[in-house]
C-alpha cells in the first residue's frame, strides 16, 4: 500500500462515535458491557496513546480497530473507512501496518514493548518515533506510563467501558497539581518530627524528608519555614513534579467514583 498524498490524508485517522461492546452472558457468567459509549477522535499524524487499567475495553476496542471484535453499537472508521461496510479492505490495511512496511497511515500497536529486555524496547521506540514522523498515526496500548509520558502527544483513558479523559499529553500531567519536595537534613531522624504533623511529609531514613502538597493551596517556601521552624537544618532542597503515572491514578479513581449513572463521556480534539 503506497502512501497516500496530502490532498487524500483524512484529517482524522481514527473516528469513533457512540461505540458500545456487550459480550454475551457464558453460563453462570453474565452478560458484560466492555464499552459504553465511546466517543473518540484520533487527528491524522498523531502519536496516541490509549491507557487505562485491566479490564477497562483497551483491547475490546484495539479488536474492533483491527476488524477481531464486532461492535455491538456505534460506528468506528479507520483512515475513512467504515469498519462496518468495509471490513476486508480495512483488515488488509491493518495487517500491513502491523508488519511496520510500506509506511503504513494507521499503524495499531497492541503492547509492543510488554516482555521485552530495556535495549529491545528502546530499539521498537526509536522505530516507531521514525514511522510517526515520516506521517503514520501511531495508536498505542501500553502498562508502561513513562512510555506513553515520552512517546504519546495525544492520550485517552478509559476506565470501565467509559471514556475517562481525553486530551493533550501535557494537559493531562498538568491537570494534577500534586509536587513533593525533599529536603536533606544535616542529621538522622527516626519518625516525621511531630512539629510537622500537619504536612503529607514521609521519612526516607535517615536524612531525607519528603513533602507532598498541592500548588494551588500551599507553596514551597511555606514548607521549607515549617522545617525550619522544627529545629532542622536544611542541606539541599528538589522538588518534582506530577507526572502521567500520578494523573492516571487520580483519573481513573475519580472515573470509577463518578461512574454509576453518569452518562457517556464525549471527547473530541481541539481544531489544528
Amino acid at each position: 500500500m503506497s502512501r497516500m498524498s496530502l490532498q487524500q490524508r483524512p484529517t482524522l485517522a481514527v473516528e469513533i462515535a457512540g461505540l458500545r461492546k456487550t459480550y454475551a452472558a457464558r453460563g453462570p457468567a453474565p452478560a458484560k458491557e466492555a464499552l459504553r459509549g465511546i466517543d473518540l477522535a484520533i487527528p491524522t499524524g498523531a502519536f496516541f496513546g490509549l491507557l487505562g487499567p485491566n479490564g477497562a475495553g483497551k483491547s475490546t476496542l484495539i479488536g474492533i480497530l483491527a476488524g477481531l471484535v464486532a461492535k455491538t453499537a456505534g460506528v468506528a472508521t479507520v483512515w475513512g473507512v467504515d469498519l462496518a461496510t468495509d471490513p476486508i479492505g480495512v483488515r488488509r490495511r491493518l495487517m500491513v501496518a502491523k508488519a511496520m512496511v510500506h509506511d503504513p497511515p494507521v499503524l495499531v500497536l497492541d503492547e509492543p514493548t510488554a516482555g521485552v529486555d530495556v535495549e529491545l524496547r528502546e530499539q521498537l521506540r526509536r522505530m516507531i518515533r521514525g514511522l510517526n514522523a515520516r506521517g503514520t498515526t501511531i495508536v498505542l496500548t501500553t502498562h508502561y506510563l513513562e512510555e506513553a509520558e515520552t512517546l504519546c502527544d495525544r492520550i485517552a483513558i478509559i476506565g470501565n467501558g467509559r471514556l475517562v479523559a481525553h486530551d493533550t499529553t501535557a494537559n493531562l500531567i498538568a491537570r494534577v497539581d500534586d509536587k513533593a519536595l525533599t529536603v536533606a537534613l544535616d542529621r538522622d531522624l527516626a519518625a516525621v518530627p511531630a512539629a510537622l504533623a500537619g504536612l503529607d511529609a514521609a521519612l526516607e531514613p535517615p536524612r531525607r524528608l519528603t513533602v507532598r502538597y498541592r500548588t494551588g493551596e500551599t507553596r514551597g517556601e511555606a514548607i521549607l519555614d515549617a522545617i525550619r521552624a522544627a529545629g532542622l537544618p536544611i542541606l539541599d532542597v528538589s522538588t518534582r513534579g506530577a507526572d502521567l503515572n500520578v494523573s492516571f491514578l487520580r483519573l481513573v479513581r475519580e472515573g470509577r467514583a463518578a461512574d454509576e449513572g453518569a452518562p457517556a463521556h464525549a471527547a473530541r480534539p481541539e481544531a489544528a
